[in-house]
């Protein structure tokens, strides 16, 4: 049974009733009602529904659309407009809220159903997307400073010992000084150190094979390659003291250290981003799923959108409407296929 909440705004009774007889025959829970664009308002800031139905012309100051940008804006709310207004005019403002969907009355069962599916799930695409942007946002933030550590380093080696130790060892990075002869761990600071488990003691008797369960060779060959200046950035997985194993991604590149040329690695735990990328992408695959559904389903299923345009439609709608996928795309359904009387308003 689905459980999302819906906020139904419509000041037409009849189609109204009609509305929420679909929406309990669908099995959602009894929709919050308004009458005009203030009650939605009122409604949508107090109950913090998952998706508006809204009509355009509303009684009142405020019509669906200016009322439906407000909710957008200050709640990220989704919005499905349902409604008999197909104008251009009043399309370019619809354009401008930045809906889920839009539904021309009159509106059936099924159709209501496929939009309220698809626009919630494009809801969530849209808001897992904006956390992954974020998440990249911070990474590549985070690189910047990574990389503005390594060069503060590498000039603290320059000045002096003393100074790069006091920088290597505060450094809130996970860093280790890696000997890529025999893959010796030659030093760590305190936040490898908490990261891996391991007391710097115990940490230094260690070598990247007992870290790092990837082979042996490929791991001597990552090491070659960044000792000789050419590629800097590596993703493996590695073992903590507790046995788990992490994501990361290691920047390392070459140093002198005593006469000896030894590799200064950055390593980044990536591991909740990884999960959150493999989440998005199951995300995805159930979308595919469903879009697959409609495309074989019995009844006549199209994606419209604002400007006039059709998007995706299963083969039952072309057989309704007589025309093929290809001629669908030269076709604008408020003028081709919506009857003059539903584009009036009437």
């Amino acid at each position: 049974m689905p459980a999302e909440l819906i906020l139904l705004v419509e000041d037409d009774e009849s189609s109204r009733a009609l509305m929420v007889r679909f929406l309990e025959s669908l099995d959602y829970p009894p929709p919050l009602e308004a009458l005009d664009a203030r009650q939605a308002l009122g409604l949508a800031q107090d109950r913090r529904p998952d998706l508006v139905l809204m009509d355009i012309g509303l009684p009142g100051d405020m019509d669906g659309v200016e009322a439906a940008q407000r909710i957008r804006a200050e709640l990220g709310i989704p919005i499905i407009f349902v409604t008999g207004h197909g104008d251009p005019p009043t399309l370019e403002r619809v354009a401008q809220a930045q809906p889920v969907g839009y539904l021309v009355k009159p509106v059936n069962r099924l159709g209501l159903y496929g939009a309220i599916k698809t626009g919630l799930e494009r809801h969530r695409l849209e808001r897992e997307l904006a956390a992954v942007n974020e998440q990249l946002r911070r990474r590549q933030a985070d690189l910047e400073l990574q990389n503005l550590a390594l060069r503060q380093a590498e000039q603290a080696i320059q000045e002096g010992h003393e100074r790069y130790r006091q920088l290597f060892e505060t450094n809130q990075a996970i860093k280790l000084v890696v000997d890529p002869e025999d893959g010796s761990i030659v030093d760590a600071n305190q936040a490898a150190c908490d990261f891996y488990g391991y007391s710097r003691r115990e940490i230094v008797t260690k070598k990247v094979f007992d870290i790092n369960p990837a082979p042996p060779e490929k791991i001597q060959d990552a090491m070659a390659g960044a000792l000789a200046g050419g590629r800097l950035a590596f993703e493996f997985q590695h073992r903590l003291a507790s046995g788990e194993l992490r994501d990361v991604e290691v920047y390392t590149g070459p140093m002198n250290w005593g006469g000896r040329r030894l590799l200064h690695s950055i390593i980044h735990d990536v591991s909740q981003r990884r999960r959150a990328e493999e989440a998005l992408r199951e995300s995805q695959r159930q979308a595919s799923f469903l879009a697959d559904l409609l495309d074989h389903s019995s009844q006549p299923f199209a994606v419209a959108y604002p400007d006039g345009s059709l998007g995706r439609c299963n083969q039952a709608f072309l057989d309704l409407v007589g025309y093929s996928a290809q001629e669908l795309t030269q076709i604008n359904w408020t003028r081709d296929l919506t009857p003059p009387r539903w584009r009036e308003g009437q």
